[in-house]
């Protein structure tokens, strides 16, 4: 749990769950995972790799935790780590 710096508005939340939530092949369910009140991000079965590692538990790489929290967690291949933090 985030326990200090957490978002005062929950609007930069709020879009980039909704931009998370509508990429393709992504769908939205509550973590199987996480705190009660998370809400997941699961690849579709025919899109997601058996061998990568990348999955907390079944489909979902990602969660998001309910307010006031704001922080989220994701799961990348170790050889896409530092490409998405240099993107920011």
């Amino acid at each position: 749990m985030q326990l200090d710096q957490q978002p005062s508005d929950r609007k930069l939340v709020d879009e980039l769950m909704g931009w998370a939530f509508s990429l393709p092949d992504i769908s939205k369910e509550h973590s199987k995972i996480s705190v009660h009140g998370s809400q997941a991000m699961c690849m579709s079965e025919e899109k997601m790799c058996t061998h990568c590692n990348a999955f907390m538990v079944e489909t979902e790489f990602a969660h998001f935790h309910p307010a006031p929290d704001g922080s989220m967690h994701l799961g990348l291949l170790q050889r896409d780590v530092k490409k998405v933090i240099e993107l920011g």
